[in-house]
């Protein structure tokens, strides 16, 4: 779920901007292709590619909000980018579709 714009302080905003600004980690239209993109890519792209589609996604469809937007992508390029590239590395140990099912389920 994207935040909309208004639900968080200004302060708040400009924190989840400093955190996903520098971040190296992490991708997204939603869920499961952020992890299909960090198994597919690494888990390197998940920020830029989650930036890119949650701009996108606000400016076409008005879904969540440019003062959230740090926010947005630190939950789904960051923290969703790297759960899923460790359940994959932990999982993919037992075979490649479990490891794939696993990060993107997960």
């Amino acid at each position: 779920m994207h935040i909309p714009d208004g639900m968080l302080s200004l302060t708040h905003c400009a924190v989840y901007w400093l955190i996903s600004i520098p971040t190296p980690w992490g991708v997204s239209i939603h869920f499961f292709g952020v992890p299909l993109v960090v198994i597919l890519l690494g888990p390197l792209t998940a920020v830029i590619v989650a930036f890119c589609c949650l701009s996108i996604q606000y400016l076409l469809l008005g879904m969540g909000g440019i003062t959230t937007l740090g926010a947005n992508t630190f939950a789904i390029g960051i923290c969703l980018g790297i759960s899923a590239s460790l359940f994959y590395k932990l999982i993919s140990e037992f075979g490649m579709r479990a490891g794939v099912f696993s990060g993107t389920f997960m």
